[in-house]
């Protein structure tokens, strides 16, 4: 279902609008992001005028940082871990001066390119 677009005046006449996004569209937004949703599919998926560069533009106002510092595109990819696997990415992180979300980036990226993972993950746990 497409969402409606709110629009609120700025008060300097007739026609001039100012698009302001709900707080559900913010919530869809943010959650197709951290889906791993480029911004294009996320304005396919909202289907109401929203432009992939309004995406990204929001996405810049929120702090997320969609480039590195290449200039490549990065793409957000949704993990899954406990509690105590969190706590120990986020020491491990803090030690090499990343965030959690860069050092787990490398150390998936890395494996998946050294095709690692039998090497490193025990599927008897």
């Amino acid at each position: 279902m497409p969402l409606k677009p709110k629009f609120q005046s700025k008060r300097r006449g007739a026609g001039d609008f100012k698009a302001e996004w709900s707080t559900r569209k913010c919530a869809i937004v943010g959650y197709l992001t951290c889906e791993g949703r480029t911004s294009q599919e996320i304005a396919d998926i909202l289907a109401d005028g929203t432009t992939a560069g309004m995406i990204r533009v929001r996405w810049a106002q929120w702090g997320i940082p969609i480039l590195d510092r290449k200039r490549r595109r990065r793409r957000w990819m949704p993990c899954l871990m406990s509690a105590n696997g969190a706590a120990v990415v986020s020491r491990a992180a803090e030690k090499q001066g990343l965030t959690p979300a860069e050092w787990i980036g490398k150390v998936a990226e890395a494996a998946a390119r050294g095709d690692l993972y039998k090497a490193i993950v025990d599927e008897g746990n």
